[in-house]
């Protein structure tokens, strides 16, 4: 995946998207998280934001809590007519009580 290349506003940021998910499964999470987060960051989609959930979930398992609330935080702010941003105050919260 790493050699695959290309400069769309869609397929590049998935396969961003799909290495982070692949680190994941890997144990490096925090390496997954931040190429979620870059992934999100290329796409600037609506149809994309999950990634910004998914680096959010890795956050919270790192204990990185105020990480986790950054990035539910732009998916409320920036996708608030996304999927994704409609029960997205329940992931802030959990990460902020934690």
């Amino acid at each position: 995946l790493d050699k695959f290349s290309a400069k769309d506003q869609l397929v590049s940021p998935a396969i961003l998207g799909t290495i982070g998910n692949c680190y994941a499964e890997m144990g490096q999470l925090d390496k997954a998280a931040g190429t979620l987060l870059k992934a999100a960051d290329k796409a600037d989609s609506q149809a994309l934001a999950i990634y910004l959930i998914q680096a959010g979930q890795l956050f919270e398992k790192l204990g990185k809590n105020s990480e986790a609330v950054k990035a539910y935080t732009l998916v409320k702010e920036k996708y608030f007519n996304s999927y994704q941003s409609m029960d997205i105050d329940k992931y802030i919260e959990r990460a902020s009580i934690k």
